[in-house]
């Protein structure tokens, strides 16, 4: 008994071709797009200071190796007092901030230009979770462009767009 398959040849190379539609140079800039609501939302929703770098942090980053993820991160470099817009703070004792280049002993800042102290305590600052609340509210938005992106790649790599 002999069986004959017609069109194996044509369902390899649309295999072939859905598989190269997922590769990780197909995915990322679709990730990116995707991403990029949820980081206008993070910007959005991040206080505005004189400096502005709570907004510039925010970063869309694809992660290295051979993974297609894109994550939407905070570039601590440019903002490492972003966790505590994020998580608030309690009443700090003096000098609690180590991070903070013009803490020294028992103040909580020195003057840049004098060295004058300026007070003994800081204040608790609020929680107001720009980075949490603003992923909250594009989750959704995001997980649909991601998958209309990737639902349109293997569409076309199917032949069927």
């Amino acid at each position: 008994i002999t069986i004959g398959i017609e069109g194996a040849s044509q369902l390899a190379a649309t295999l072939t071709n859905m598989a190269k539609s997922v590769e990780r140079d197909k995915v990322i800039p679709i990730a990116k797009d995707a991403a990029k609501p949820m980081q206008d939302e993070i910007k959005r929703r991040a206080p505005q200071g004189p400096t502005g770098n709570m907004r510039k942090s925010v970063k869309i980053k694809p992660m290295s190796g051979g993974v297609p993820i894109v994550l939407v991160a905070i570039d601590q470099k440019t903002a490492p007092h972003w966790k505590f817009h994020e998580w608030g703070t309690d009443t700090r004792r003096p000098g609690y901030y180590t991070g903070n280049p013009y803490s020294k002993g028992s103040s909580v800042m020195v003057g840049k230009k004098d060295g004058t102290i300026y007070g003994t305590y800081a204040a608790p600052m609020p929680v107001t979770a720009p980075f949490r609340r603003g992923v909250s509210a594009k989750a959704q938005e995001t997980l649909k462009k991601l998958h209309d992106g990737l639902n349109g790649n293997l569409s076309r790599a199917a032949g069927l767009s």
